[in-house]
């Protein structure tokens, strides 16, 4: 493993572990320390020593979702589902950059010349994505509740996993049955959870709306008894004078 190699898994483990650390807004930075710390070991330990590359996907997931506990943070299905996320636009972000180098190849000869700037394009658009969602999540700092962001993080995360599957055969040229069926079956199931959230938002709508109608309706009862209460004290003024 090179010194390139190196420095682009300290940049990796230095956006996940920071992405985390702001999503659920930690406050001890000397955790965050050793979260980047850990999860870098836990990258280059999968370049170095594991083979199977899905089984150091499993290891890093586990690393991830195992330092919430070390925030002291509730290891709930929103939460792991978060983690999850993270690890999982990394993979989209370098599926991407894999589809587009195919239109390198008549610039860039030396393959591994070609493999570093695909690299760095990869961990730049994931710096970017991430900062992204970051900065989405500030802005409207969550009205919803825990319910409502694990469906919408759960849809987020069975969308970048179709597309990492489908990327990916398309990358190897190889359109696998098998993957394109499964890939239904998980837009049939966003499509039901997109409905599912649908639904409540109109249900939700309607209780506003119906709140918001009975609202009126008492502000106008008392404006219309000051108006009352008003011209009974200026008739009982007018009888008296």
């Amino acid at each position: 493993m090179s010194l390139f190699d190196l420095i682009i898994n300290i940049i990796e483990s230095s956006i996940m572990c920071y992405f985390i650390y702001k999503y659920f807004d930690f406050k001890q930075m000397e955790k965050l320390w050793l979260f980047i710390l850990a999860v870098f070991a836990t990258i280059t330990a999968g370049n170095y020593f594991i083979s199977e590359s899905w089984l150091a996907i499993v290891l890093l997931a586990g690393v991830l979702i195992l330092f919430l506990k070390v925030f002291n943070k509730k290891m709930s299905i929103g939460n792991i589902i978060v983690c999850l996320s993270v690890l999982i636009m990394d993979l989209v972000c370098n599926m991407i950059t894999l589809i587009l180098g195919s239109s390198l190849d008549f610039i860039i000869s030396d393959p591994a010349a070609k493999l570093k700037i695909l690299m760095i394009v990869s961990k730049t658009m994931y710096l970017l994505f991430s900062l992204y969602i970051l900065n989405r999540k500030m802005k409207y700092n969550s009205n919803l509740d825990t319910k409502r962001w694990t469906s919408i993080i759960g849809v987020f995360l069975i969308l970048l996993l179709e597309l990492y599957i489908l990327g990916n055969d398309y990358t190897i040229n190889n359109i696998n049955p098998t993957d394109t069926l499964f890939c239904m079956f998980l837009t049939a199931i966003v499509t039901l959870v997109i409905f599912n959230i649908y639904g409540k938002l109109l249900k939700e709508n309607e209780e506003s709306t119906r709140i918001r109608l009975k609202n009126e309706e008492i502000r106008y009862k008392k404006e219309n008894e000051k108006v009352l209460s008003k011209m009974s004290e200026d008739i009982y003024q007018l009888e008296h004078n």
